[in-house]
């Protein structure tokens, strides 16, 4: 009898370069310095997209960096498109404010499209990332928009965390359809653990449920929220009335174990934030669909998914919320302590 699978691919994501047009001083990303010749070649990611659609995977998200500064994005995309591979790009969508790189990246444009906003204002703009020039910025975003007919993401910080119901405004103006707002997490590297722009659980609370009402009404009910901390430390009655809306989602990959990550050195990642402890490299542990998913249950990588998303706290023993939130972010509890978190609200 076949053994019961522990890690299940569902998703898969291409990290294609490290260089960036932004410099987000909460991008869990920075540790990896942007360097420019950072890339993932192009048979290569071609390689292992066909390994990720052997596996019945049949949409990629690409990531970075910023990708749009991949010189390989349009041949990729019409590699995707042979092979009936859906694209997804993550991206600030800079460039696109470039009538040049607008032209021709409509030669050959990704399917799907997630935009990051990191900044409502000019100012804002410029304090989070040094780029200036919000304009170009602004008319990107706008142009993706309206191509794609899709909404803006926004990661909540100690930078903006004042500036929720802007985003609403900003939303609005360019005819963004939804606001989908995530919370800074922490990164760990083998330098540092970096949380300086993470909030605390309590403070996230305080700050969404106070704008909530606005931002929600500025946006006809087509605002989000993308979960990394215990459900519990809600209000239940607004936790409740967020799940009524589908206002939420919840629980990562890793939780679900359902996720694959590539970096730009074919290196298998069990999280972005995790970036220099990869789990696995092409062609030392895997070479095709068959060999991937037999190392991905390996009993090691197995019990590394179990350890990362164990409950992570005794409170978390029979709650009502776990299977939903799964105790949040596992890397939320390096910095603080879970029982202490918890323990507050139950």
């Amino acid at each position: 009898m076949a053994r019961t699978l522990e890690v299940v691919p569902k998703t898969a994501w291409l990290t294609v370069n490290r260089a960036c047009n932004f410099r987000c001083r909460w991008c869990y990303a920075e540790g990896t310095e942007y360097i420019g010749k950072d890339e993932l070649d192009i048979d290569t990611a071609k390689r292992i997209t066909m390994i990720i659609k052997k596996l019945g995977i049949d949409r990629i998200s690409i990531i970075g960096g910023e990708p749009t500064l991949w010189r390989h994005l349009l041949e990729f995309n019409v590699f995707c498109k042979e092979i009936s591979m859906k694209t997804c790009i993550v991206t600030n969508a800079a460039l696109f404010g470039l009538d040049s790189f607008w032209k021709e990246y409509l030669l050959s444009p990704c399917d799907e499209i997630s935009i990051s906003v990191k900044g409502a204002s000019s100012e804002e703009l410029k304090n989070n990332t040094s780029v200036q020039d919000y304009k170009n910025v602004i008319n990107g975003i706008a142009r993706a928009i309206e191509y794609y007919k899709t909404g803006i993401n926004v990661v909540l910080n100690n930078l903006n965390s004042g500036f929720i119901t802007e985003y609403a405004v900003l939303a609005k103006e360019i005819n963004a359809i939804f606001l989908n707002i995530s919370f800074c997490s922490v990164s760990i590297s083998d330098k540092a653990t970096v949380s300086d722009y993470v909030i605390e659980p309590h403070v996230i609370v305080d700050i969404v449920t106070k704008q909530y009402p606005r931002i929600n009404q500025l946006m006809d009910g087509n605002v989000f929220f993308e979960m990394n901390i215990p459900f519990c430390v809600w209000p239940d009655k607004f936790l409740e009335e967020l799940i009524k809306r589908d206002q939420i989602t919840s629980g990562c990959h890793v939780f679900k174990k359902c996720g694959l990550i590539f970096d730009t050195n074919s290196q298998l990642l069990i999280c972005n934030a995790l970036y220099d402890y990869p789990i696995g490299t092409l062609d030392n542990d895997f070479f095709d669909s068959k060999s991937l998913l037999a190392h991905v249950n390996k009993p090691k990588i197995v019990k590394y998914y179990k350890e990362l998303s164990r409950k992570p706290s005794v409170y978390c023993d029979g709650c009502k919320w776990y299977d939903k939130c799964g105790g949040g972010c596992p890397l939320n509890w390096s910095i603080y302590d879970p029982d202490e978190i918890i323990s507050n609200y139950i």
